[in-house]
Order: C-alpha cells, then sequence, then structure tokens
C-alpha cells in the first residue's frame, strides 16, 4: 500500500493541474508591395512674351495658351519670338492630375525695375481646353500642357531683356 501513497497524489496532482498542454502552429505569409511609377513634370520650352514696344501709356500684353499675342493701349507687338510654356507629365498610365499655376504676380526683372506677370492659365492637351487638371494617357502614361499669361507693360518702360522665373507643379489627383 505504499506504493500507492505515492502514486495517488501523483495522479491527482496531473488531474487538477491548471496547465494545459498547447499545440502550436505556425504559417508563413507573403509580403509585397507594388511601387508605381512616382508623377514627374519636364519643362520643354519656357515662357516668352517675345518682342515689344511699350506705349505712351500702360498696357497689357496677353499671350494666350495658344500662343496668340495681344496687346492693349498703344503697345506695338514686334516680331514673332513669343512662346508658350510648354510641359510634359508623366506618371500612372490612365490617372488624373492636377496642375498648380502661380495664384499670385511674378517678376520680371532688369536691374532694379520690374515687371508684374499675372492671370496664368494652361491648355491641357487631355483636355483639349484651358483646364487645371489632366489625364495621362492610357498607354504611354503622358500628357502635355502649355501655359500663357499676361505681362503688365508701363508706360515708358526702358529696352532691355526682362527675366524672372516662376513655379509650375503637379500632383496625383
Amino acid at each position: 500500500m505504499k506504493t500507492y501513497r505515492f502514486y495517488v497524489p501523483v495522479l491527482l496532482v496531473l488531474i487538477f493541474s491548471s496547465g494545459r498542454m498547447v499545440a502550436q502552429t505556425a504559417v508563413q505569409t507573403d509580403a509585397s508591395v507594388d511601387i508605381m511609377p512616382t508623377l514627374s513634370l519636364t519643362e520643354d520650352q519656357s515662357l516668352k512674351f517675345g518682342q515689344v514696344i511699350p506705349g505712351s501709356s500702360d498696357g497689357e500684353v496677353t499671350l494666350s495658351t495658344g500662343n496668340a499675342r495681344t496687346a492693349t493701349g498703344d503697345i506695338v507687338l514686334y516680331g514673332s519670338t513669343n512662346q508658350n510654356a510648354v510641359y510634359t507629365v508623366a506618371g500612372i498610365p490612365g490617372d488624373t492630375y492636377a496642375i498648380s499655376l502661380p495664384a499670385t504676380d511674378v517678376t520680371v526683372s532688369l536691374g532694379e525695375v520690374n515687371l508684374v506677370i499675372s492671370s496664368f492659365k494652361a491648355l491641357v492637351s487631355s483636355v483639349g481646353a484651358e483646364a487645371v487638371t489632366g489625364t495621362l494617357d492610357a498607354t504611354t502614361g503622358r500628357d502635355n500642357f502649355t501655359v500663357g499669361a499676361v505681362l503688365e507693360l508701363p508706360a515708358g518702360t526702358g529696352s532691355g531683356h526682362y527675366s524672372g522665373t516662376f513655379s509650375v507643379s503637379v500632383a496625383y489627383n
């Protein structure tokens, strides 16, 4: 009976113990990511209002998005060296994008003399009209747009080459 005394308590401990036997399993899970092309913007051509002769009164030179140049006042449009700024956008085929043009006046300068450029507009190829959004080609992932604006030309502005810069950006919609 001595042998049972030892086994009975051990057996009771095993039966009433709080520990459980746990079966463990594991699974391998795949992870992936598709890196898509970033949206890029390339300037193909800069904005040029061309050659103008200021008048005796203040006026404006407008360069339309279709590269048509007009003037107010007695400004003379000289030569035909004007050109729209032209941009190429590239990214995910078929996606849409937004264009950000200068919302405030931009200046072109010669020394300390500043001229103001304003009223920027874009003609988007995929839209076929002036717009601030476009759609990238479904095959090539590209689109183009041209930019026009208005140059304010005060009376008696001195001759010379006035220049400056402005920012244009694009972002996925």
